[in-house]
């Protein structure tokens, strides 16, 4: 429902979606979902300017993922994080993360 609605431009809505979705993946504790949520939300976190913050939580999920040895994940969300790098003008740290 998240994706719908930030599909739809309803980012505020889906944010709040998100955060329901990583209370409940953490209290379940389901490691997998909660890195995927927080690169959900990271990516919301990009389009609002949130830059830092929106490093902050690539990480966290990335070293998750490591960790799960999701090693599909892990790569399309490494090209994300470049991504953000890049458009902050991080070039050399961008580059590393190919």
């Amino acid at each position: 429902m998240a994706d719908v609605l930030r599909q739809q431009g309803r980012v505020e809505e889906a944010m709040e979606l998100y955060e329901q979705s990583l209370k409940l993946n953490r209290d379940m504790g389901d490691i997998q979902a909660i890195a995927m949520t927080q690169l959900e939300i990271a990516g919301i976190l990009v389009q609002q300017g949130q830059a830092g913050e929106a490093k902050r939580l690539y990480g966290q999920a990335l070293k998750t993922l490591q960790e799960l040895e999701d090693i599909q994940a892990v790569a399309v969300k490494q090209t994300n994080v470049g991504n953000l790098l890049w458009q902050r003008g991080e070039y050399i740290k961008a580059l590393t993360m190919v």
